[in-house]
């Protein structure tokens, strides 16, 4: 019987975005697979499209994602209204 990866329990958006910008400063952007961002918290294809319909799909969240991260502790400047 072949042995099966074990499952990686709790593996949601936050632990695949990590995933994503981990092999992003690795291998940069070309380097990102489905398969790739699976297996780096120990998981695998399917469980990255358990959380994202497609590669688009999860390529906007991580975008969203990147840019709040930029924002992050940025306050707007007294004459912004």
């Amino acid at each position: 019987m072949a042995s099966r990866r074990p499952r990686a329990h709790g593996l949601g958006r936050e632990v695949i975005f990590a995933a994503c910008l981990e092999l992003a400063a690795a291998t940069g952007p070309e380097g990102l697979s489905f398969g790739k961002i699976g297996r780096q918290p120990g998981a695998d294809l399917t469980a990255v499209y358990r959380n994202f319909a497609d590669p688009d799909e999860l390529l906007l969240a991580l975008a969203d994602r990147v840019m709040a991260m930029g924002r992050e502790g940025c306050l707007p400047d007294p004459w912004w209204r």
